[in-house]
């Protein structure tokens, strides 16, 4: 993690080693857990980060750290693998063009909702990354079906991936029928197995050989003791400050290419 400095002042970012962060801001301000930030470090090169965990601090102020999750070079572009370690930067509130570039590094292009740090940028996953195992879990009421048809509708309408789905309360029968709007040629033609994605409302009923199978994780709301203190193992990648939300609200880690950066997405399906 990075350490904090001297010269590290209000909106002045510190990165150690050009993998974390930390900076000071005023209370008043917003960069909650999950938010995507900017450091400036010269004018034609800056990093983007993602905000993990914040606190308050004396004399009126609060620290936020993170992670770095890539580097922006001179031609506007992101290298999710490129390591940039600063003294001091510029901080500010990354935009919805900057978080787009963070999509097409990674190859994020499945849109299921809006970020709830950024509520006007879509929320994308990788297509070719649920060539995995998939486990959602969330109390009922949280959204699970809801979030589970759009990933479901989104996989039907860009990929080849192959579902078969266990349906007993019959929630997804009219899946088949895409919408109208819908595009009607499949935006990434890859060639996928078979995969489990697994949707309970009772995490602890599930066999936890099933739940480490699962490389692709999404958390919606949860209350239950019980259950929370055993999916802390298993989400044990999210920061605790991102885990506690509101309802139809999914915390969602969809894995990226080897070697690049894992995205922990706070992300909304609306329902509107």
């Amino acid at each position: 993690m990075a350490t904090s400095s001297e010269d590290e002042a209000n909106h002045s970012g510190v990165s150690a080693e050009g993998r974390s962060f930390r900076f000071k801001f005023s209370p008043d301000e917003a960069f909650p857990p999950g938010s995507f930030v900017t450091f400036r470090q010269a004018p034609d090169r800056s990093a983007l980060g993602q905000v993990e965990s914040n606190s308050e601090r004396p004399a009126g102020r609060a620290a936020a750290s993170g992670r770095i999750l890539g580097v922006i070079d001179e031609g506007g572009r992101l290298d999710p693998l490129a390591s940039s370690p600063f003294r001091s930067a510029e901080v500010a509130a990354a935009g919805e063009e900057t978080i787009e570039l963070l999509h097409r590094a990674t190859g994020a292009t499945l849109e299921v909702g809006s970020l709830t740090t950024n509520p006007d940028v879509p929320a994308r996953l990788l297509p070719h990354r649920f060539n995995r195992h998939t486990f959602c879990c969330g109390q009922s009421g949280s959204g699970k079906t809801y979030a589970l048809g759009v990933v479901l509708e989104q996989l039907l309408a860009h990929t080849e991936l192959p579902l078969v789905i266990f349906d007993p309360n019959g929630d997804f029968v009219r899946l088949p029928n895409l919408r109208a709007d819908a595009p009607g040629e499949a935006a990434e033609r890859r060639k996928f197995g078979l995969w489990l994605l697994l949707s309970t409302q009772r995490p602890s009923k599930v066999h936890p050989s099933i739940i480490s199978q699962c490389d692709n994780s999404v958390l919606m709301k949860m209350s239950s003791p019980l259950d929370l203190t055993e999916l802390g193992a298993v989400f044990g990648f999210a920061p605790a400050r991102c885990c506690p939300g509101p309802p139809a609200s999914a915390r969602v880690r969809p894995c990226s290419p080897a070697g690049s950066c894992r995205l922990r997405a706070l992300c909304r399906s609306e329902t509107g």
